[in-house]
Order: structure tokens, then sequence, then C-alpha cells
């Protein structure tokens, strides 16, 4: 009984540990970039996304390195290079992610315009993705380990990110007007893809299901409980992704200013138990931190959280 226990709680700790809330994020975003592009709205777009992307992540990076006082002491050139690199910051990553794929925007523009070759293309990023990118692993051209991690990071998310590309420029009007729940048992093939997503993880289908759990999370979403735009969801997902790593910071610091727990924490190990319920304890902290932190911004500060969330301010549908 105790086995099954804590296989139960472990198995929630992974859950909570592996969100796909990001690759969410990063669909959105493609999609949202390559939905109606033209070659004559090409420019406007690369634009935009100095607001959404680049301007946000000077903010979010500046408001980190104040959060990270203690490496003032290490000279100029270790804080530029952590800015650089979102080492104060290091959710951003992703935002770093998406500006280096704006490089590639005709070729995937190209690519996904061709009929069949843009769905043979999709299969091999998700299979060399699968695979852990094979050929690029024995390639001794990395100057450290950690610019491998950054590397490989990026090409984990590349599969997603192509994947909302191609929607955009082929799904457009089945995404935003949401028809795909017309079709007749979607949300119950959705249901079944989730199991199997699930059980077969190690598989190859059961490996790119997993990357898809946030799309078919969607399917199943009733629209007369959370009727917003996309936009909405990829506004408020940046400015909750961003804010909660300072949120938790800080967390963890006044935690350890009180004392609280540090007999446990002396210890070498703790509990599964004990390890589960403080990280539901600070995750429901932080949530409401981060909600009650965007409901003020967002009344009372509608211009700064747009800054700070690379949109526009959120509105409900009508």
């Amino acid at each position: 009984n105790e086995r099954f226990f804590d296989r139960i709680l472990f198995l929630i700790d992974v859950a909570l540990t592996e969100s796909g809330g990001v690759y969410f994020f990063i669909i959105l975003s493609a999609f949202l970039l390559y939905y109606n592009l033209t070659e004559t709205n090409i420019k406007d777009k690369l634009l935009r996304r100095v607001k959404t992307l680049l301007i946000p992540w000077v903010i979010w990076n500046t408001i980190g390195t104040i959060s990270y006082y203690k490496d003032w002491n290490k000279g100029i050139g270790h804080i530029v290079t952590c800015y650089l690199t979102s080492r104060y910051c290091e959710v951003l990553w992703f935002v770093q992610m998406l500006i280096i794929m704006l490089l590639f925007l005709p070729v995937i523009r190209r690519i996904f315009k061709i009929k069949y070759l843009g769905e043979v293309f999709l299969v091999i990023l998700f299979l060399l993705d699968y695979l852990n990118w094979p050929l690029l692993q024995g390639l001794n051209i990395f100057p450290s380990d950690k610019f491998k991690r950054e590397v490989f990071r990026m090409l984990t998310n590349v599969p997603m990110y192509c994947f909302g590309a191609y929607m955009g420029l082929n799904w457009s009007e089945i995404v935003l007007k949401e028809s795909y729940n017309k079709i007749k048992g979607i949300k119950l093939v959705a249901i079944i893809l989730l199991i199997v997503s699930i059980a077969y993880s190690n598989t190859f289908i059961g490996f790119v299901l997993r990357m898809l759990q946030s799309v078919l999370i969607w399917i199943l979403v009733d629209k007369k409980i959370f009727n917003f735009h996309l936009q909405w969801w990829m506004q408020i997902s940046f400015y909750t992704y961003a804010i909660h790593t300072f949120i938790s910071h800080w967390e963890k610091k006044i935690l350890k200013l009180s004392g609280l727990f540090t007999k446990e924490f002396e210890s070498s190990t703790v509990s599964i138990g004990f390890a589960l319920a403080w990280r539901l304890s600070l995750s429901a902290i932080t949530f409401t931190l981060v909600v009650f932190s965007a409901y003020i911004l967002i009344k009372y500060m509608p211009k700064f959280y747009e800054t700070l969330s690379g949109g526009r301010v959120p509105k409900k549908d009508k």
C-alpha cells in the first residue's frame, strides 16, 4: 500500500513538473505569426514581434537582474553575460528561441505551402526530436556543455513551433472559428489520444501526443466556461510564466529568513509526501499571487500589463 501511495504521489509530482504550458504558448506564438501571412505584411508582422517579444524580454530580464542583486559584485561582464543569456530570468529562454526562429520565417513559410512536403517535414522534425537529434549529439561543435543544453532545449521545441506555423498557414480558419468542434466525436477522440499519450509515452506516437496534450485539452475545454480569444491565452500565459519565477524566488527567500522547515531541509532526504505537499502549497500561494497581480495590473495599469505580456490587454469575447 505504501509503495502504491508513493507511486501515485510520484506520478502527480511528474505531472506538475512536466507541464505542457510552454508548448501551448509556442504553438500559439507561431500560429499567430503565420496565419494570414503574405508577402506584403511580413515586415509589419516582424516589427510587431519587437513589441511582443523583444521589449518584454528586456523588461523581465531587468526585473531579474534586480532580483538577483547579490550577483552585482561579480563585475559588469558577468552581469551583461547573464542578462543576454536570460540567466536572471531563465524562463525567458523560449522568447530567445522565438526571436531566433524569426530568421527562418521565409523558409518555413515556403515549406509548409508545398503540398505533402510540410507534413513530411513535420514528421521528420518530431522523429528527430524523439531520437534526441542523433546527428547533432555526435558533433563536437559546442563551446560548453551549458551552451549545448541550451541549444537542445530550443531544438526540443522546434517541432511544436513548426506545428503552430503549419496550422497558421493551412488551418487558420478552422482554428480561429473552432469549427473542429462540429466534428462528431472529436472530444471522444481527444480523450482517447490523451490516454494514449500517458499510457504509451515511451513510444514515438505517445511522445508526439504528449507534446500535443495542451492542444487536446484545448479541444476538450467548454467554450461556455472559457470564452476567450486565443490571443488572451497567450498573453496571460506569457505574464504568468514570467512572473511566477520571481514570486517563487522570493517565496524561498522569505521562508529561508523565517526559519520554517529548517529541520526538514537539514536532513539529506525528505519523504515524497512532504515534497509533494511542499510543492502543492507553494504552487497554491504562487498561483494566488499571480492571478491577483494580473487582476490588479489589468484593472489599474493596463498599459503596463500590455507591455509585460507582449500584447493587448486580454478582453473577453462578446
